[in-house]
């Protein structure tokens, strides 16, 4: 729903970049993206706490490169880091 919601706030102001619902739309498209960050964020952190280490670092990884700006990039490479020190961990077993 939130992908969907984005498509429309961006449509919006892309068709209508003077208008004062455009104004409006930006702000909401921010939103979206923090929401849709932090869910990348929550299921990359139920796959490191579930010991699915490489599944992690990816979804870690999508964080930084889909969503820079949002706020949540430090918590991703600080999970990056522990990611790669546990799949290091297990290929030295």
């Amino acid at each position: 729903m939130v992908r969907k919601a984005n498509n429309a706030f961006q449509r919006l102001v892309k068709q209508f970049p003077d208008s004062a619902y455009a104004n409006k739309a930006r702000k909401h498209i921010k939103k979206c993206y923090k929401t849709l960050a932090m869910n990348e964020l929550y299921v990359a952190l139920f796959y490191y706490k579930s010991k699915h280490y490489e599944a992690a670092l990816s979804r870690f990884k999508a964080v930084i490169s889909s969503y820079p700006d949002v706020g949540v990039h430090y918590k991703a490479l600080q999970y990056i880091t522990l990611c790669e020190a546990s799949i290091n961990k297990q290929k030295q077993k």
